[in-house]
């Protein structure tokens, strides 16, 4: 009778070690394929940083031949130059840099990095937003007295022309570019999250 405890016994004690194995594997591939979304989704940041860079420097190339060939002040170009230089830059360290990840990486700088990439995506975006608003009036102003306008009717069509691009702009910029990298940038702080609870 005390053999077949001892049999019971050791055969419960190896079909526990058994199922321990099998939980040890199962966690170790569902870690691995989640830190490998993560790659996938920083890497999708990172394409969204480098598309961002190529567009403000596609947009510094393009607004700046378009300026110079209607005549507007030199002062308005600086400053376009400036602030399309600006957004390249935050761009590029915003968007490319800090994104930068291999599966071996430490959970907790990736989630630090993801956390500051999204703070700094909304105050850029707070920041932007009236610098856009005020260079659009100013651009209004450049065009018009560069063509000539002086009827306040012109002016006006002139700004809701400027008001129409603005909204389209912003609007595609918004919903393409801030919209999904923030979405992203939740999903890879949730698949840290989850991750954190299975170790």
């Amino acid at each position: 009778m005390e053999k077949e405890r001892i049999t019971d016994y050791e055969e419960l004690k190896q079909q526990l070690n058994a199922l321990r194995e099998r939980i040890d594997a199962s966690t170790q591939i569902s870690d691995s394929m989640i830190r490998k979304a993560i790659g996938r989704n920083m890497d999708s940041l990172r394409i969204r940083g480098i598309l961002s860079v190529a567009v403000c420097v596609a947009a510094l190339i393009l607004v700046e031949l378009i300026l110079v060939s209607f005549g507007v002040s030199t002062l308005f170009l600086v400053v376009t130059a400036v602030f399309l230089g600006v957004n390249v830059w935050l761009a590029f360290v915003m968007r490319i840099r800090k994104m930068s990840y291999s599966p071996e990486s430490n959970l907790v700088d990736t989630a630090k990095r993801v956390v500051k990439f999204k703070k700094d995506n909304e105050l850029s975006l707070m920041i932007g937003l009236p610098l856009a608003l005020v260079w659009c009036i100013w651009y209004v102003y450049e065009m018009g007295v560069a063509s000539g306008m002086e009827d306040i009717k012109d002016f006006a069509f002139l700004g809701c022309c400027a008001l129409v691009g603005a909204l389209i702009g912003g609007f595609a910029g918004y919903f393409g570019m801030f919209r999904p990298a923030m979405r992203e940038a939740d999903e890879i702080l949730s698949q840290i999250e989850d991750l954190n609870r299975t170790v």
